[in-house]
């Protein structure tokens, strides 16, 4: 098995000759540059009979599978709306007015690593694993930092500017298959040492009850929502809660049990890409996108 775990420009110089030798293949979100080099990708496993897995750990977070519990069973009634509230911290190093040396690459919005690509794209493998996909999307983008300062590897600053053509905010509405409508905002910038900060802030209402979800993190992929508020009721996790390897080794365990396994496959990065590549025309367009 060939494990890709390398920055987004490479994965397709990396996946592609492994795909070409048979081997079962681990790659992390996103999966490819961009919507079409994802199709071209999952098109090139399904030729050569491979198995593959790729690393969006949101789907196997037991706080995300709970809620799924909760909505299947009824335990909130028809969902009518969720609203998504998020924030990354500047201390992150990433997306906002700081970015670290060997990072560069994200301050281009084309380059597959962007707040949208990486942050948008794990949490909306999460989302409609929940709620099912989207039929419609509306978009907005701010870039409220145009220039960024390089930080060293002890986040030190290093004094040295670069040029970001990269959205730092996204917002969007949308329509779930189900009718339901999304609000969704993610931004980039503010200190996470800041007194009242809510990192994550995630409601699902239905017709008989609602979920809340808040964390420390908007990547809770990596990071496990600890305040997750059952119609008004706080739920605690049976098991352990591992940060940032917990929901990558519940992954590892679905995928070895064969093309059965519950886990994140190249089909459905290409359904997960396509809502990228909807809201990002939606921002840049200005227009409203339908996703068929």
């Amino acid at each position: 098995m060939v494990v890709v775990a390398v920055k987004v420009t490479d994965h397709k110089k990396a996946v592609t000759p492994a795909i070409k030798a048979g081997k079962a293949v681990f790659v992390e979100w996103p999966l490819g540059r961009g919507l079409d080099e994802t199709k071209e990708l999952a098109a090139l496993a399904k030729q050569y009979g491979v198995r593959a897995i790729v690393g969006a750990q949101a789907t196997q977070s037991p706080v995300l599978r709970k809620i799924a519990e909760v909505i299947k069973s009824g335990g909130i009634g028809r969902v009518l709306g969720t609203s998504v509230s998020g924030m990354l911290p500047k201390e992150l190093g990433y997306w906002g007015p700081s970015i670290t040396e060997r990072s560069t690459y994200v301050a281009d919005g084309d380059s597959g690593a962007s707040l949208l690509d990486v942050a948008g794209g794990h949490f909306f493998a999460g989302l409609t694993y929940l709620l099912g996909d989207f039929t419609s999307v509306s978009a907005t983008f701010a870039t409220l930092y145009p220039t960024a300062e390089l930080i060293d590897a002890t986040y030190k600053p290093t004094g040295v500017q670069i040029a970001r053509v990269s959205e730092d905010q996204l917002a969007f509405s949308g329509t779930l298959a189900s009718g339901a409508l999304v609000s969704f905002h993610i931004r980039s910038g503010a200190s996470i040492a800041a007194p009242g900060r809510a990192p994550l802030v995630w409601i699902i209402d239905g017709e008989a009850g609602t979920i809340r979800v808040e964390g420390d993190s908007v990547l809770w992929q990596v990071a496990h929502p600890r305040n997750v508020l059952i119609n008004g009721e706080k739920w605690e996790a049976e098991q352990e809660l591992v940060d940032v390897t917990g929901n990558l080794q519940l992954a590892w365990e679905e995928f070895a049990k064969g093309p059965e396994g519950d886990y994140f496959k190249l089909d459905d990065a290409v359904r997960v890409h396509t809502l990228v590549d909807a809201v990002r025309r939606s921002a840049r367009d200005g227009v409203r996108v339908d996703i068929a």
